[in-house]
């Protein structure tokens, strides 16, 4: 994947969660349904790891990083609206 013409290396957990949220585009999706999606087990410690994978995810994206909301309390959107906004 490229941003701002540099390549972003994700893992392969850090991919599936991208892709996953984009595939959902507008949607907002929970940490356990992000959890179920990717086939990883659930309980607080994993449902804590999706927040430090997609913390991860926007370091990696530099200024896309807007694309992935947070829905406090709830999960996590993704929106390309705001990957428009950066060209």
């Amino acid at each position: 994947m490229e941003v701002d013409g540099r390549l972003v290396r994700l893992t392969l957990r850090e991919f599936h969660l991208l892709r996953t949220l984009v595939e959902h585009e507008g949607k907002v999706l929970e940490r356990r349904e992000l959890l179920e999606r990717n086939g990883a087990p659930e309980d607080a410690a994993s449902l804590r790891v999706i927040d430090t994978h997609v913390k991860s995810i926007r370091r990696k994206l530099g200024r896309a990083r807007a694309c992935i909301e947070t829905v406090r309390g709830v999960g996590y959107r993704f929106s390309a609206d705001e990957l428009r906004g950066l060209r």
